[in-house]
Formats: structure tokens, C-alpha cells, sequence
């Protein structure tokens, strides 16, 4: 009976994950394929296909359950790829009559996500001096500094109801270096946010409250959304549900009211600003670039000639970013970057063979995320790395975003040492 029975948070999870579905259905077919046809979103049904992504989503489903069991910190890192990666996947190629790769690549990965939860890795104990708060709370201080002096008190508070956020960023980037480019990258995707729910963990309220602070400052002056919804997620994680099934089942029913109260708020404000922002943006657009990255660079991969290093070995084809050639081929935007994420990053460079490479790489984070047995509550970072994969390459993940701090303070700070609240 114990194998057959389904604890409550995973069969919330998965009637969840059903309505998700129908409602993102909904927003392609009434507002994402009649809005955003300048990025190709044409309502186009397969119903061969249209039955085909139901079962698949069915057996993932099913298979949701089963790694449920197996690992809770797998199972919710599961349930994340599948609302980011597979559901928008799965959408987009039913609707749209796209070919297979991307789709079955996405799957390929969310099959081998799933089966890390059986394997682990024997991780050495590291020692670490023992710091005080204070101390710590100093050392972030510092690494803070070079920002500020760099960019002064500038407070622009419109952004905090995302307006002239575009032009915020245009001042940042005009005022930045690569070294401060890189600075703030680890601030605010890895170290910050993990100090912040390192210090309420610990009950040190005070200093959460300071890097809460420091956190809201580095989106004031650089207008990225990303570190905006990084604060939220992290508190959201952190106080909501007491261990991975409860905060993710929490998580999924957030969501499902998030879409059903944003067009009631954008009809409000006459605005498609919310819709366009959350679910166009940071759904539906990452799964459509696969296809136009596939189109791009079918039989002939860069082989990572778009690295500095790379391009000693291998002749880079263009005079930009491929981001930038990607919008500027298929949605005649020449001023807009295109992002790649880890499925078409490991195509642009490698082909199929690059995607089974990224895949593994991966698989192998996540494996060593789940043998180093995270506290519940640090719940969030993974949450926004698994957002950042969606529009990130791999390797860009390591050093720009800081993935490496996230490494080694999983094996120190991260660590669960006592029950979650």
C-alpha cells in the first residue's frame, strides 16, 4: 500500500498541472497567436500532433508520481523543467505544426532529470572557518561596493511597477564594464539571494532585511526583471510549505491563480503588459526560438566559434551575436537579442550531439545538487536556475551567472542541518 498510495502535494501537483496546461492552451490560441504574430506564432492545429503531446504529457505526469517517491528534491526540480520547457513544448508544437527536434530534445532532457533521482554521488565533507553573521554580512558588503560606486544612489522607483525598466537597462549597460557586468551577475544569482535565506534560516532577521534591500538595489539601477522576481521567489520558497512537495504543490497553485488574474489585470489597465511580460516572454518565446536556432544552424553548427577562445580553431560566421542574427533573420529586429537556451545552445554548437551533451551536463548539476541534500528552503535558487537555463547556454550559466558559487556553497551553507520549518 505504501507504494500506491500518492501523498496529497503530489496529487494537488498533478491536477494542477492539468489546468495549467488548458490555460496556457487558451493563451496561445487567444492571445499569443493573435498578438505576437511578428514572432511567428501561428495558430496552425496538427491533431495528430495534438493527441501525440497529450500522451506524452500523461506519461510524464505519471512519471512525476513515481520520482515522487524516489527523491522530493528531483521531483520538484522535475516540475519545474516541465512547467518552463515541456508544457510551452509541448503547446507551441501542436499549435503550431513545428517540427520534432526541439520538442523531443526537451523531452529527452526531462526524461533524464527524472532518472537522477535513483543515483547519487558520494560528496566529500568540506570544513569551513566558522564565520559569524556579521562577518559575512561584511564580506557581502564589500562585494557590493565596486556596484555602488559605480553607479551611485540612482533610484528610478517607477521601476518597481516595471515601467521605463528598458531604459534603466539601456543606462546601466552605458555605465558598466565587464568586470562589473560579471560582479553583478554573482550578486544577484547566486550569492545575495543564498545569503538572504542563509541569514533567515539562521534567525538573523536583520541581515535578511539588509541584503532583501541590497537585492532590491541592484534591480533599481540595472532594470532587470530576472532579479526582480528573484527577491519574491526567494521569500516564496523560503516561508511557503514545509518541505519540497508542499512548497512545489504551493508553487503550482500560485501559478495557476497568477494566469487566471492577469488578463482581469491588464483589462483593468488596458495593457497586454503582464500576458506579455510572463507568459509570451518567459514562456512561450524561449520554446519558438528553439525552432528558429534549429532552422539557423541545421548542417552546419559553429562547433563554439562564437567563444573568443573558439574562435582561434573555427571561423565565426557573423559579424554579431548570434542572438542578434536570429532576430534580426526572423523577426526583422535588428536591435533585439535573441537568447539561446541550453537545447538550441547545444544544437547552434554541436548539433544533436550537443544536446546530448548539455543534457548529461545537466543531469549531473542536478545530481550533485541532490547528493549534497539542500535545505527545503533554498528552494528558490533552483527555481531561477532552471528559469535562467530557459535563455542561458550552459557554459554562460558557470561563469557569468555564478553557478560555481551555487556549487560550493551547496556543500557548505546550503546544506540541511536541521528540519525545515
Amino acid at each position: 500500500m505504501k507504494h500506491i498510495f500518492i501523498k496529497k502535494p503530489v496529487l494537488v501537483g498533478c491536477i494542477s498541472l492539468v489546468l495549467y496546461y488548458a490555460i496556457l492552451e487558451v493563451y496561445f490560441v487567444y492571445f499569443i497567436s493573435v498578438e505576437y504574430l511578428r514572432y511567428e506564432f501561428f495558430l496552425n492545429i496538427d491533431y495528430g500532433k495534438y493527441i501525440e503531446t497529450k500522451i506524452i504529457f500523461i506519461v510524464l505526469l505519471a512519471y512525476s508520481i513515481i520520482i515522487s517517491k524516489t527523491n522530493e528534491f528531483i521531483y520538484s526540480i522535475f516540475i519545474f523543467f516541465l512547467v518552463f520547457f515541456l508544457i510551452p513544448g509541448l503547446i507551441t508544437y501542436s499549435f503550431s505544426d513545428r517540427p520534432a527536434g526541439p520538442l523531443y530534445a526537451t523531452i529527452a532532457l526531462q526524461l533524464c532529470i527524472g532518472a537522477i533521482s535513483s543515483f547519487k554521488f558520494n560528496l566529500p565533507e568540506i570544513r569551513t572557518p566558522q564565520l559569524s553573521y556579521g562577518t559575512i554580512m561584511l564580506l557581502v558588503g564589500f562585494a557590493v561596493l565596486p556596484v555602488v560606486l559605480t553607479f551611485g544612489m540612482y533610484f528610478n522607483l517607477s521601476n518597481i511597477v516595471l515601467e521605463d525598466v528598458y531604459r534603466t537597462r539601456e543606462l546601466f549597460s552605458a555605465n558598466s564594464n565587464l568586470g562589473i557586468d560579471y560582479l553583478y551577475n554573482w550578486l544577484v544569482k547566486a550569492l545575495i539571494p543564498l545569503c538572504m535565506v542563509f541569514f533567515l534560516v539562521h534567525n538573523r532577521y536583520r541581515y535578511a532585511f539588509v541584503t532583501f534591500l541590497l537585492l532590491f538595489y541592484l534591480y533599481i539601477i540595472s532594470g532587470n526583471k530576472i532579479v526582480y522576481i528573484t527577491l519574491f521567489v526567494m521569500l516564496f520558497f523560503y516561508f511557503v510549505g514545509r518541505d519540497h512537495l508542499e512548497k512545489t504543490k504551493y508553487f503550482l497553485l500560485v501559478l495557476i491563480i497568477s494566469l487566471l488574474v492577469m488578463p482581469v489585470v491588464d483589462y483593468a489597465f488596458n495593457t497586454h503588459s503582464l500576458k506579455g511580460v510572463f507568459v509570451m516572454r518567459m514562456l512561450f518565446l524561449p520554446t519558438q526560438l528553439n525552432y528558429f536556432y534549429f532552422d539557423l544552424f541545421e548542417g552546419h553548427p559553429l562547433y563554439f566559434a562564437e567563444s573568443n577562445f573558439f574562435k582561434f580553431f573555427f571561423t565565426y560566421p557573423f559579424e554579431r551575436p548570434v542572438g542578434y542574427i536570429i532576430s534580426e533573420i526572423y523577426f526583422d529586429a535588428s536591435d533585439m537579442n535573441a537568447n539561446n537556451g541550453i537545447i538550441s545552445d547545444g544544437y547552434m554548437n554541436l548539433g544533436y550531439p550537443g544536446i546530448v551533451l548539455n543534457i548529461l551536463m545537466v543531469s549531473l548539476i542536478f545530481l550533485f545538487f541532490k547528493s549534497s541534500n539542500p535545505d527545503p528552503r533554498y528552494l528558490g535558487i533552483f527555481f531561477v536556475m532552471i528559469f535562467l537555463f530557459l535563455s542561458a547556454p550552459l557554459l554562460s550559466m558557470f561563469v557569468t551567472s555564478g553557478l560555481w558559487i551555487v556549487v560550493f556553497l551547496s556543500l557548505t551553507m546550503m546544506k540541511r542541518r536541521k528540519p525545515a520549518i
